[in-house]
Parts: structure tokens; sequence; C-alpha cells
């Protein structure tokens, strides 16, 4: 038996890279809790900041929260993109 390059499960690895990322509904959840939990962590390290008396300190604490809002921004992205819908087929009699 050989190697063949036409088979099916071949070709779907070939196609992956060019596939673009289609989140399912439970994704799209999970993404939007994420997100505010990244929300509410940058909320708490700029508020630890702006008590905060050490200059260091402070600048240290922003830049975490700037982290938090990056990734809560990611997680938005992906939960506005639309859910993965499978296909349906339309049979018509005639």
């Amino acid at each position: 038996m050989g190697y063949r390059s036409n088979s099916p499960a071949v070709r779907r690895v070939e196609d992956l890279p060019n596939r673009k990322y289609r989140p399912r509904a439970r994704d799209i959840i999970l993404s939007w809790t994420r997100a505010r939990e990244y929300r509410e962590g940058q909320a708490r390290y700029l508020r630890v900041a702006r008590w905060s008396s050490d200059p260091d300190m402070r600048d240290r604490f922003i830049t975490v929260a700037e982290h938090y809002r990056s990734l809560a921004e990611i997680e938005q992205n992906i939960a506005d993109q639309r859910p993965y819908k499978k296909a349906r087929k339309r049979y018509e009699t005639r």
C-alpha cells in the first residue's frame, strides 16, 4: 500500500491554516465572562494604583491594569464574532 496524498484526511489537514476561527456559542459565552473578569481585574489594579504612595509600585499596578485591559479587548473581539452554525442541508422535493 502506498501513501495517497489525495486522501480526505490529508486534504483536511492542509486546509486548516486557511480556515477562519469561528467560535461556537459556548465559546462566546466563556469569552464574555473572561472579558468581564479581566475588566474587573483592570479596575482592581487601577484602584490599588490610586492608593499606592510609591511611584514605582503605582506604575507597576498601572502596567498590570493595561495588560488586563488588553486581555479584555481580545476576549471581547472573540465574543463579537458570529458563532459557528452547522450548515443545514435543505432538500427540495419536486
